[in-house]
């Protein structure tokens, strides 16, 4: 478990290391630190290489694993949630400082996604955009179905009252979702709702990751995180060995029988886009990669600072290496300003540059968050001064 140091350490604890605390569970901040990195590899390969070698068996590969990786980052995402939920739910039931403390972050998160597609330099231009511009401004990236799945599991907090219920009710939600994706997909939801909400539903806007199905990783992740602070909260390997490794088994095993069986339990449905057997396999096979972290993480109480401030700086860092690699309204992104693509060698070199830049991004905040807490806030409201100011 990962937690700060307090400002009396010494200058080396800046870097190592991340001292334990029950608020932290160490496997799954070296697991969202290696899905952030993974991440950024992926989308460095989109920007930098040569689109000749896609075809290649290895590429499809590394292609299939980043598509686990995001499942990986969701399910994290609801797994912490519940972990740090568990330690204060009782206060959680009822208006908060801490509540609206919370909700106001996960309203961030989804604001940071739409900044990311923000469609025009000034906001009086605003008016005069094409159906597509408001089109592509509206899709739903991961920031937007994280910041939006969290708040649905606060509510769902306040809904069940208990521990045991909320872990019931994410589950038969998780299933709920997955089951009807197939149908949601096949919905056009813009000739009943507005374009802001039918993009949350399906691809069919051109959503990377609407709620239906990519939430159901985040309930999924909620429900076992429950499980975890109530059975085996001083025992990750224990965890890992009767919760996350056969629970992995069995979801991965019953999605490939499903997909091969000669009948289809849920119907006529695309196998790489809405079959919930997809989802069980992708669902297995991120429990059963989370094992072996589990393992090798068993008799670790610190974390270099680097990959505890990865994983307590991830949306950040998703949101800054998109901005640097694809550019936005204000920026031009790598993509624009270097003579891409590029053969394995310079992409290797792209590649090598961004992950320890993104990983020095991700400390130097997390450090400047800890040891100036006001320099921090003078950062942040310079930001939001120069974002306003930029589009007015």
């Amino acid at each position: 478990m990962t937690a700060a140091p307090d400002a009396s350490a010494s200058p080396s604890q800046a870097f190592w290391p991340a001292q334990a605390t029950r608020t932290r569970v160490v496997f799954v901040d070296v697991a969202r630190a290696g899905a952030v990195l993974f991440m950024i590899m992926g989308h460095s390969l989109n920007v930098f290489l040569d689109p000749a070698y896609q075809p290649s068996v290895a590429y499809q590969i590394l292609l299939f694993l980043r598509g686990l990786t995001s499942c990986t980052f969701l399910f994290l995402s609801g797994f912490a949630f519940t972990v740090a939920s568990s330690h204060y739910w009782g206060a959680q039931l009822r208006p908060s400082w801490r509540v609206f403390s919370r909700l106001r972050r996960f309203a961030f998160f989804v604001a940071l996604g739409y900044a990311m597609r923000f469609p025009v330099d000034r906001l009086e231009h605003i008016e005069f955009l094409s159906d597509r511009s408001w089109q592509t401004f509206l899709t739903v990236d991961i920031l937007q179905c994280i910041g939006v799945t969290l708040v649905a599991l606060q509510a769902l907090i306040v809904i069940t009252r208990t521990r045991r219920r909320f872990s019931i009710a994410a589950v038969a939600l998780a299933a709920a979702i997955v089951v009807l994706t197939p149908t949601a997909w096949r919905i056009e939801w813009r000739a009943y709702l507005p374009l802001a909400i039918a993009a949350y539903l399906s691809p069919a806007t051109g959503s990377l990751f609407p709620l239906l199905p990519w939430s159901a990783f985040m309930l999924l992740g909620a429900a076992l995180g429950d499980v975890f602070v109530t059975a085996w909260p001083g025992e990750p390997r224990a965890f890992s060995r009767r919760v996350l490794l056969p629970g992995g088994f069995v979801l991965a095993a019953c999605g490939v029988v499903f997909r091969f069986a000669p009948f289809s339990p849920f119907g006529q449905t695309d196998f790489w886009y809405t079959s919930p057997n997809l989802f069980l396999i992708r669902a297995g096979l991120v429990l059963i990669v989370l094992d072996p972290v589990s393992v090798l993480t068993r008799w670790a109480h610190h974390l270099p600072r680097v990959v505890a401030a990865l994983a307590q700086e991830s949306l950040l860092v998703y949101f800054i290496h998109i901005m640097v690699l694809y550019g936005s309204a204000w920026t031009p992104g790598l993509q624009h300003l270097l003579p891409v693509p590029f053969g394995l060698g310079l992409t290797a070199l792209s590649a090598a540059v961004m992950l320890p830049s993104m990983g020095g991004l991700a400390w130097g905040w997390n450090w400047t968050k800890r040891r100036h807490r006001w320099v921090a806030v003078t950062c942040r409201l310079t930001v939001y001064a120069a974002f306003v100011y930029s589009i007015l």
